[in-house]
């Protein structure tokens, strides 16, 4: 967690190896793999098409569908510029990218944005049940809605990245 601007976005792009630290105070060590596991960014990328061509080969599965209301996405042609989606609807097609089964890890950023309250309890719901299903989740958020099903909460502050949970 952390303020706007306090580098959580940075860091997730640090995890996928998609920048190079400029400053570390102390060594950095990351898992290969981190480098191909989902990454929610945001704004969430949209091309023309439909749900299958945005999904870029993901396969969600069952209860990330069911969460995400992929069934509301199905079928319908989507603008190149996705300026037919409402902003929820690019962040559940994001989420659906991203929580494809399969991934070891998954990068989310503010993945509670811009959806409404049923589907972020669902979303929740369904982050807080993936790491029995072997899949480690790092979610940066401003909100504490994630704290509870965390195995560890960090907090980046004044350039800190410390441990408050």
């Amino acid at each position: 967690k952390g303020a706007n601007g306090s580098g959580k976005s940075c860091l997730l792009d640090l995890l996928a190896g998609l920048s190079d630290p400029a400053c570390l105070d102390g060594e950095l060590s990351l898992d290969p793999a981190l480098r191909r596991c989902p990454y929610l960014t945001y704004p969430v990328p949209v091309v023309g098409g439909g749900l299958s061509d945005n999904l870029m080969g993901a396969e969600p599965g069952a209860r990330a569908a069911a969460a995400l209301g992929a069934g509301a996405l199905e079928g319908r042609p989507i603008a190149a510029d996705g300026a037919d989606l409402s902003f929820g609807e690019r962040q559940r097609l994001g989420l659906l990218r991203a929580l494809s089964p399969g991934a070891g890890a998954v990068l989310l950023d503010e993945p509670l944005t811009n959806l409404d309250r049923a589907t972020a309890r669902s979303l929740c719901d369904l982050v807080a049940s993936l790491p029995a299903l072997g899949v480690s989740v790092v979610a940066v958020m401003h909100s504490d809605d994630l704290d509870a099903a965390a195995g560890c909460v960090l907090e980046i502050r004044d350039g800190e990245l410390s441990r408050v949970a």
